[in-house]
């Protein structure tokens, strides 16, 4: 029985559900409303799904866009980056990948700006879920460019509160994609 390719899946879940999608987002604190607009590019897959932490492995230290490519095309398998020394710091994204598209669709979520910093991650603001059935909880991180917003990173984990007490909490309204 053939291992399955986990970090092929989540590229193609990646470029069928997400890439190169526009997504505006409605938030509300109080009385005040906004729109935010957050795009998905291939270049993001590589730091979405954790590559970078596998630092480790050479040959991930190439273009984002073309490690992307060369995960779809199957020339890099998750055999290959199964020999990282830090395989455990990002393997939580390849499992729970679907989480990332669910976050976009969900009915309980909440955006919290984070002023620039959050741990070792920089970035403007992040999107959560408040809480699913087996109380696993999805975090994106965005980083701001002008009026767009980007995913820097994304991650699954247990503990809501210790990644989502800093920060500016608006309610999330709602998400609808931009057409292209």
């Amino acid at each position: 029985m053939k291992e399955i390719d986990y970090l092929y899946q989540t590229a193609i879940f990646y470029k069928e559900n997400l890439a190169n999608r526009r997504f505006k987002i409605t938030i509300r604190r109080k009385d005040e409303e906004q729109s935010i607009e957050l795009l998905f590019l291939p270049c993001h897959f590589y730091h979405l799904a954790g590559l970078h932490k596998l630092t480790d492995l050479p040959f991930l230290k190439r273009s984002s866009e073309n490690i992307y490519r060369e995960i779809l095309s199957q020339k890099i398998s998750c055999s290959d980056i199964q020999k990282s020394e830090h395989i455990n710091e990002m393997s939580d994204r390849l499992i729970h990948h679907e989480e990332m598209f669910n976050l976009l669709n969900a009915n309980s979520l909440y955006f919290k700006s984070l002023h620039g910093h959050f741990k070792s991650i920089s970035a403007d603001c992040v999107l959560t879920n408040t809480i699913t059935a087996n109380e696993r909880y999805s975090f994106l991180f965005m980083k701001r460019s002008e009026s767009v917003y980007f995913p820097c990173s994304f991650f699954t984990r247990n503990e809501q509160k210790e990644y989502t007490k800093e920060g500016t909490k608006w309610t999330v309204l709602s998400i609808t994609e931009i057409p292209k």
